[in-house]
C-alpha cells in the first residue's frame, strides 16, 4: 500500500517511508497520524503521534557594565525568539556579591559592591532540543562577552 502522513490537515506521500515537512514553526508542537492508500481511498490507521520542531538558535551575545559616580549599570542581551532562557532574570555576581537582573538590567550600588570591579562571575540558562543547558562563567573579566566601560 502507499502511506500518508497528514500535518496540519495537508496530506502528504511517503518516499521510501519518509516524508519532507516544511515552514514548521521552531519550537511549535504538531500533531500526525499515518494514513495508507487502498483502492484510491485514504484509510487511517492507529499510528498517530506528536513532535516538537526544535527551538530557534539561541545566543548569549553580552553584558554590559557601564559604572556611574555611585553605581553600574549592568544590561545583558541574548538572541532568544523561544524565550528558553533567563538571560533577562540571570544571577551576575560582582566582588563576592549577587546581583539578579530583572527584565535584562540592574543596578549596583558602589557602597555595596565596591568602587572597582575586581571580581565578576555571571550565570545562566537556556533550553534547546538537547534539554536545559547551563552556562557559568567564572572569571567574566577577562570574557570576550563582558563589555566594561571605564569611567
Amino acid at each position: 500500500y502507499d502511506t500518508y502522513v497528514e500535518i496540519n490537515g495537508k496530506l502528504m506521500k511517503t518516499e521510501n517511508g519518509k516524508i519532507q515537512v516544511t515552514n514548521l514553526i521552531h519550537n511549535n508542537n504538531y500533531a500526525y497520524r499515518v494514513y495508507f492508500e487502498k483502492d484510491g481511498e485514504k484509510i487511517p490507521t492507529q499510528t498517530i503521534g506528536n513532535f516538537t520542531t526544535c527551538k530557534s538558535g539561541f545566543e548569549f551575545l553580552g553584558l554590559f557594565i557601564n559604572p556611574s559616580t555611585d553605581r553600574y549599570y549592568i544590561e545583558a542581551y541574548s538572541l532568544d525568539d523561544d524565550h528558553g532562557g533567563n538571560v533577562s532574570e540571570m544571577v551576575v555576581t560582582i566582588n563576592g556579591k549577587n546581583v539578579i537582573l530583572k527584565n535584562g538590567t540592574a543596578e549596583a550600588l558602589m557602597t555595596v559592591y565596591g568602587s572597582t570591579i575586581e571580581k565578576l562571575s555571571y550565570e545562566y540558562w537556556y533550553n534547546d532540543e538537547n534539554g536545559r543547558n547551563i552556562v557559568t562563567v567564572i572569571d567574566g573579566l577577562d570574557s570576550d562577552k563582558v563589555f566594561y566601560y571605564e569611567r
